[in-house]
């Protein structure tokens, strides 16, 4: 799951770095790597409200 196909959400909207960081268990995290978790988690919100509509 790659950052493009979420492209359209808001930065504003979007959970940051920095943000995840604050949890306990994403403090030792690289970039790339809360990256990728903060964009599984937007997909992975997405595919439950489609099936939730």
């Amino acid at each position: 799951m790659s950052r493009p196909h979420n492209d359209d959400v808001c930065e504003h909207h979007r959970l940051s770095l920095s943000e995840l960081r604050k949890i306990e268990k994403y403090k030792e995290v690289t970039d790339e790597e809360g990256e990728a978790i903060i964009d599984d988690a937007i997909t992975l919100a997405r595919m439950i409200l489609d099936i939730l509509d």
